[in-house]
Parts: structure tokens; sequence; C-alpha cells
């Protein structure tokens, strides 16, 4: 029983062209939470192409070897190479130059452009300029660069980081004891027979005998079966480990920068919810004795659709439906009750928010709590009088927030209030926060998330500062296990309320 769903990825760009085609950045364009900058005039060069985000090949004339390579604003290579192509899904940059007349290729490794500690230095080359060839491949879930001399022969490199990322995250469980050359960024294997292989345990889906989730190396999803062999085609963001009512499945991937989409199966793993732009949340209802189930769109406008267990799409539910399995009014997890009593006798969680803690926190709810946090913590007081600058919510705790440059919209003159926030999202309001409290990482830390090829450029550097401010014997913001920070998922009341007692703790 091996199925094939069919996706449909949701991408949505935004490019300013002026009369010659070539891109003008906005120097002010607001994405989520943070503004960023490329300020690159592509107008004063020959020719440019992304390479990846904010990574750009640039070419200073039409002669041969006249590419540089750019980050962001700055130039950090010479106009000396003959092209430049981004291989490995981000993982390194391939340069050619023509050298006797002959295309020669060598490799740089991403993190040289991204990282400061290279801004002023010479370019240090993952591989020399010396290769007839060189290409990526994906073996065992593992990067494997393979690069061709021009007498015929190969040498094979793994990616360094990646390596050591997978051995920690499987370590006995997979084969990493093999004998490597250490090369800078990279490791020289002698074979491709030698490429490591790592897994984890698969885990059971509750209620479905023989359907197991298997996580990747790279935190996606496959459902299979005990013998590992793939029942769906489809690779997730996140499965739900368990049935839930009508014997249904609930499977997500991402959309968007914000969201992840559901779909809903049936025990039998037949769509029944299909893709269509669907947020990560669905709502159960019954009435006379039927299931039906309640989406809502986060792509167009929020439409609410309805769904029965054979996948019918309805026009509207009976008038008598009521929510199955509704939440307590007043509940929360275990490791959360602490924090949830010490922060509300402190008297920084505001009214609303003190009750279905489990609840996924929205942009308002966060806006207050943080604003509530700065107001006991500081002892100043917010401008009732404040005007709104956004059309779509006035709320003085999301004007103060904006105001204290906390947040951002989410366009000139909209906020979103309802929109639900992302881990990554959130650390970059709370490290603006811990900035205005001047609170700084303290932690000399220099363990990466396993998980950072999925953060957005505009959250990186949050992220790593909010989860090296350590409070008490604890770190304001942590990961989610694993090595992993799950940029994508939601934060929720208590998870929010937890990192702002730690910030009003900090001493």
């Amino acid at each position: 029983m091996k199925k094939k769903l069919k996706i449909i990825t949701f991408i949505i760009c935004l490019s300013l062209l002026n009369q010659n085609n070539m891109v003008i950045f906005a120097q002010d364009t607001q994405v989520n939470e943070q503004k960023f900058d490329t300020k690159v005039d592509f107008t004063k060069y020959n020719s440019y192409k992304q390479l990846e985000s904010s990574l750009f090949a640039v070419s200073s004339s039409k002669n041969e070897n006249s590419y540089g390579i750019f980050y962001q604003n700055k130039q950090r290579t010479d106009f000396i190479y003959n092209d430049a192509i981004s291989i490995a899904n981000g993982g390194s940059i391939v340069v050619t130059q023509k050298i006797n007349g002959i295309e020669t290729y060598g490799l740089i490794d991403i993190d040289f452009f991204l990282y400061d500690k290279y801004e002023n230095s010479s370019v240090e080359y993952s591989l020399p300029i010396k290769y007839k060839n060189i290409e990526a491949r994906e073996i065992n879930s593992m990067k494997v660069y393979i690069a061709e001399n021009f007498d015929g022969t190969q040498e094979y490199y793994l990616d360094k980081e990646q390596f050591n990322v997978y051995k920690n995250l499987y370590g006995s469980n997979g084969t990493f004891n093999i004998e490597y050359e250490d090369c800078s960024f990279l490791l020289k294997i002698n074979s491709l027979n030698d490429v490591p292989k790592g897994f984890k345990e698969n885990t059971p889906i509750k209620g479905l005998d023989g359907v197991y989730i298997q996580e990747t190396p790279t935190q996606t999803y496959f459902i299979v079966d005990e013998n590992n062999n793939k029942l769906i085609e489809t690779e997730f963001k996140k499965v739900d480990d368990k049935l839930g009512p009508g014997n249904t499945l609930i499977v997500w991937y991402p959309i968007g920068m914000n969201d992840l989409s559901l779909m809903i199966l049936n025990k039998d793993l037949d769509i029944i919810v299909p893709e269509n732009g669907y947020g990560e949340e669905a709502e159960f209802l019954e009435a006379n004795g039927q299931i039906y189930i309640k989406v809502k769109q986060v792509i167009g406008n929020n439409e609410i659709h309805y769904y029965d267990l054979q996948g019918n799409k309805l026009e509207k539910l009976p008038s008598n439906t009521t929510p199955i399995n509704s939440t307590s009014n007043n509940s929360y997890s275990d490791w959360a009750k602490e924090s949830i009593n010490e922060a509300n006798n402190i008297g920084i969680v505001p009214k609303n928010l003190q009750s279905n803690y489990t609840n996924k926190i929205t942009r308002q709810e966060f806006c207050q709590l943080a604003v509530q946090t700065y107001i006991i913590k500081t002892g100043n007081s917010i401008d009732m009088d404040t005007k709104s600058p956004f059309i779509d919510v006035n709320d003085h705790y999301v004007t103060t927030a904006y105001n204290l440059k906390i947040v951002s919209g989410t366009s000139k003159d909209k906020f979103s209030p309802n929109n639900y926030i992302t881990r990554q999202e959130a650390a970059v309001m709370v490290n603006n926060l811990a900035k205005i409290l001047n609170i700084n990482s303290n932690s000399t830390s220099k363990n990466k998330f396993v998980d950072e090829s999925y953060f957005a450029p505009w959250a990186k550097d949050a992220i790593y500062s909010v989860s090296k401010i350590k409070s008490g014997d604890v770190y304001v913001m942590t990961g989610t296990g694993n090595g992993k920070f799950s940029p994508w998922f939601n934060y929720t009341r208590e998870q929010a309320i937890a990192t702002m007692l730690r910030l009003y703790n900090y001493k």
C-alpha cells in the first residue's frame, strides 16, 4: 500500500524591477518581526544572479573571470571567477576559473560568506580550484561531494558539520566509525561505500497497527511500515502520532514563511481533507452522530471550509454541532505549573491569558505578555492615548510593543493580530525585549542547532542570542530536544509565560 499524495507548494516571492530588469531591493522591506536590508545596487554591474538568500554572484564586466560574490551589501571575494553555482541545497558554492583556457572547478562552503569572522579574511576554499568537475549527491541523507581530477580519478568528501551533527544525533545507532581525512570544512573518505548511515527508532502511530513515523536527519517525516517501506511517498513536516476523532490522521508540511498546511487522512491513509492552504489546526465537531471537520485557509481570504469523514466538501454544517474534545479552560502541562503560578503571582500575565495555557499564542497576545513583563520589571507605564499605527488592531499593548521596537507589522498598516507566533518569531521578539531591558547573552556556548538550515535569515541571530541568555540555571529560550530548535513550530501560552518569567528573573 504505497501512496503518492499530490502536494502543491505555495511560494510567495516579491521582486521590484526597474526598466532595465535589474533588481533594486527596497531599503526597508519588512519580513515578519525584523527588517533586513540588502542595499546592493546591481545597476552598477554588468550582470548578477542570486545563489542563496542574500548571496549573489555579480559580474563587473563581460570578460571571463569577472564574477565576485556578495553577501547582503558586502563584497566577499574579488572579481576572479568565470562562474559560481549553488549546490547541495545551500551547502556550498562551486566556483570556476579559466586556467590556461580550461574551465577548472573549486568549492567554497556557504558558511564562509555568512559568518562575520571571515569578513576580512582571504577566501578559504573547501576544495581548491584544481578539479575537472565537482558535483554533489545525497547518500544516506548526507551531503557527499565528488571531485573529479583531470587524470580521471575521483575524490569523495563529506560535509564536516553535517557529519558531526548526525553523529551527535544518532551516536552508536549509526555507522560513523569510518576512516577520514580532515580537510577544513570537509572530511575526505575513501569511497562512496564509506558514507555513514544514521537512523532513529521509528515512532508508532497509535491506532494504526504496523504503521510508523520515520524521522529523517533533516527533521522531516515519512509514514512507513515495520520494514521502513514508505506507505506514502510524501515527505511531511509533521505527522500526528495518534488517530484523532473519526479515526483520522493529521499530517502537515510547510506552505510559507509562518504556517504549516494540514491534510487529514483516514485510517487507510486516503485523503479526507486535501491540501488547500489550510492552517495548522482543524476543529472536529459532532451532530446527529456524525463527525465533521472545520478548517481555515491561511492563504487567500481566510475562508472556512467544512468536510465530512467521506471527504465531501460541505457548504455548511448542521446547526446543532458541538465541539469534540474541547480543551479545559485551565489546562496546562505538568512542566509549566510552577512557572505559571509564579508568573501570575508576580503580575506579568494579563488576565485574558490566565487560562487555556496549552493554546497557541497569537501575535496580539504575545505583545500583551511582553509589554506587561516590561511594565512589571521596569516600573514604567504605557501611554494609553497613543494612536495605533495599524488598521486591523487597536490595542495599547500592541502599540507600545511597536513603539518599543519589540515587534513590527506584517505590512505598512496591518499587524495581523490573530496570527499564531512561530518559535523563530518569538525568538526575535524576546531578543528585542531583552535588548530593551539591557539583558545580554551571558553564555559562551557554541553549540549549533541541528535544524539551523530551516532558520529564516532574519531570525537566525536572535535564535542564537536568546538561547545563550541564562537566567539562573535555565536559558531564556531553549530548543525542543535532540539538538533542534524547531523554528516553524508554534509557541504556546505556557511556553511564552515561562520565557517571560525567565526574562523577569534575570539578574
